[in-house]
């Protein structure tokens, strides 16, 4: 029996904890990490809109000649195999000498969200430090102007992210180099370390929600990674709506408690 589309009947308020309610489930296909504050923006526009114009790479040009939206999922590919068999070979094959026990351990939902967890923090830290200073800047540079403010804050992230078993996120936080230096000295510049001091906390407690989608999202265009043979690509002719959603997972209790009191 097919599932109740919550999303064209629910106010936002009712549905965001439908979401919650639901998670992920046997049904999902894919998933992508995020911050609340997409998350909010979802749920007032009632889309989901793909990448904009000016950040899409030539691949991604090419794919959508005629403006079209693109998004970028991590799979989980026993749930293709199962709905979409034509596009899990499709999958596989793009692994080239991987075996289909590889693949499948791979694209599971176990490691999925292990990946989804490092784009929902990045993004969330990003996200948060733009809505509060109105500066966008990557991951990396606020790692960097922390360790420059704050080296004890520093720490203290890395050590939450390694009692939440998120490992690779600590490793990539201690071994960064990869950030525009004249980047952060503007922003020091011009921001001031004592107006960023007090934020760091709120901004560390961040981890971002993934979002889930349902097999409905398997019935547009879609083509396997580009840059990264663990991700998928679908091509829609308009933004998504929220029927594609299947459910959410906010990755903090901080999170969940702001997203659950949100007034629309």
């Amino acid at each position: 029996m097919k599932e109740r589309d919550l999303s064209l009947e629910s106010e936002p308020s009712k549905l965001v904890r439908e979401w919650i309610e639901r998670g992920k489930g046997k049904s999902v296909v894919g998933g992508y990490g995020t911050s609340i504050e997409v998350l909010k923006s979802i749920l007032d526009t009632r889309t989901i809109k793909g990448y904009p114009d000016e950040v899409k790479m030539k691949y991604m040009h090419d794919l959508t000649p005629n403006g079209e939206q693109i998004y970028h999922l991590v799979p989980f590919f026993s749930a293709i195999e199962k709905i979409n068999p034509y596009f899990a070979i499709q999958i596989f094959e793009n692994y080239r000498d991987r075996s289909h026990e590889f693949v499948t351990r791979e694209l599971n939902m176990l490691e999925g969200k292990r990946v989804l967890r490092d784009y929902a923090i990045r993004n969330a830290i990003e996200k948060y430090f733009e809505s509060q200073f109105g500066i966008k800047t990557g991951y990396d540079e606020i790692l960097e102007i922390t360790k420059r403010i704050s080296i004890d804050d520093f720490y203290e992230y890395c050590d939450q992210l390694k009692n939440e078993g998120l490992a690779t996120v600590v490793g990539d936080a201690l071994s960064s180099e990869d950030y525009d230096r004249l980047e952060v000295r503007h922003i020091l510049q011009s921001l001031k370390r004592k107006k960023i001091a007090p934020v760091l906390p709120e901004i560390f407690q961040r981890r971002g929600v993934i979002i889930y989608f349902g097999e409905q999202v398997l019935s547009h265009k879609t083509y396997v990674g580009q840059e990264d043979e663990g991700e998928i690509i679908v091509i829609s002719q308009m933004s998504l709506d929220l029927s594609h959603v299947y459910g959410i997972e906010p990755l903090s209790s901080h999170e969940r408690k702001l997203i659950l009191n949100w007034r629309f």
